[in-house]
């Protein structure tokens, strides 16, 4: 391959950038994104997997230190 080129976009700047997502935000988002009600409770890694678990869910196969 000679030339690898992405034409169709603009550069960002500096004040486009965004915040990674602290581990509460993500795992809510994971819990909301499967349909289930995260509440208001703190999520850990191990409550998630758990519900991945007990669903069946193809999430589950991963090792919790890969969410």
């Amino acid at each position: 391959m000679g030339l690898l080129a992405l034409l169709d976009a603009y550069p960002l700047t500096q004040t486009q950038f965004l915040e990674f997502p602290q581990m509460q935000e993500i795992l809510s988002g994971l819990m909301k994104d499967l349909g289930r009600d995260a509440g208001d409770d703190p999520l850990d890694v191990s409550t998630v997997m758990e519900f991945l678990r007990r669903d069946g869910d193809a999430l589950s196969t991963l090792q919790e230190h890969h969410i």
